[in-house]
């Protein structure tokens, strides 16, 4: 119930005089997709809501050279209204800190500076089978965060981010992960002229430890990206994947996007290999909507079975 509340209560913030969101700003999207889905066991049609969300995020100026900032992000199900029968809404990004000369510290829970770090790599993010979190380690969420970012150095800023594992530990036991860092994720990116490289990695996040190079470049209409990164699991060293991610993207027209993504890993200490292909176009009626159409392919292979699945998508989105 209290979910369900939520677009009531954010009204009201807003609404009313002298209550402590300063300045705020409503925002969010809508995206919602029509999909023929098939996979080895079915195939349907079936409504996709895509990440659908909305927030508030603002900034209260304490000094003049310090300020505190907010944001409160959640998902909401355009398709069926819920996720299931007690949760309308789900947790996004969510934090609070505080901003000024020397960078900005935030608390709270929020994208990863690894996962952050592939910037706008994967032209299919959000969907239910075009997300490189389908195929790579390290799109992490991660909660109980705390995360310090640089000010702009030149062309660069790094991010760094500390995770206590509040585990709880009895007397004369080991590895109980009750530390101030139990895992941590960092990333240095540099970017100008259209041209941007990151590097990133988490250490014991998830318990996996990542490491990742990105690259991106978006000139004269024309869009490349490139993710290269290799894991393993953080308690088992001997359980490693590799992988990279492909993406282009081509302005046939003032209003129209051609993109085609590739992605793959392989983890061969337990013989799996993943393979995406994603093909889609965008088209612009405006500024916040947009209409869109995609194919995307998602083979999952483990030794001498497969998982096959594919959709063709029929969608809409609108920012506000």
């Amino acid at each position: 119930m209290k979910r369900k509340l939520l677009p009531l209560a954010i009204g009201a913030a807003i609404a009313m005089p002298g209550v402590a969101l300063a300045g705020p700003t409503v925002y969010g999207k809508v995206n919602v997709s029509l999909e023929s889905y098939d996979n080895d066991s079915y195939d349907q049609w079936e409504v996709n809501s895509n990440a659908s969300r909305l927030g508030v995020k603002g900034k209260e100026k304490i000094t003049d050279s310090l300020s505190a900032v907010y944001k409160a992000e959640f998902e909401m199900y355009v398709d069926d209204g819920e996720k299931n029968a007690n949760q309308t809404f789900k947790q996004r990004n969510i934090f609070g800190g505080l901003k000024g000369g020397f960078g900005e510290v935030i608390v709270g829970k929020f994208d990863s500076p690894l996962k952050t770090s592939q910037k706008k790599v994967d032209l299919f993010n959000d969907y239910k089978l075009g997300d490189i979190k389908n195929v790579l380690a390290g799109e992490n969420r991660t909660s109980n965060t705390i995360q310090y970012t640089t000010p702009d150095i030149g062309a660069f800023t790094a991010k760094v981010a500390i995770i206590p594992g509040e585990g709880e530990c009895v007397a004369g036991s080991t590895g109980c992960d009750d530390g101030l860092a139990d895992g941590v994720s960092a990333s240095v990116a540099y970017e100008q002229d259209g041209v941007y490289v990151a590097l990133a990695a988490d250490s014991d996040v998830n318990s996996t430890d990542v490491i990742r190079l990105i690259a991106q470049a978006d000139i004269a209409g024309v869009q490349a990206g490139l993710i290269y990164q290799e894991a393993k699991d953080a308690n088992n060293s001997d359980v490693k994947q590799k992988g990279y991610v492909l993406s282009g993207a081509l302005d046939v027209s003032k209003d129209g996007v051609i993109k085609l993504q590739y992605a793959y890993s392989e983890v061969d200490e337990i013989d799996n290999e993943i393979t995406q292909i994603a093909l889609g176009y965008d088209h612009k009626l405006s500024k916040q909507t947009k209409l869109f159409t995609h194919y995307i392919s998602l083979e999952d292979e483990n030794g001498t079975s497969s998982d096959d699945k594919s959709t063709i998508a029929f969608g809409l989105e609108h920012k506000f």
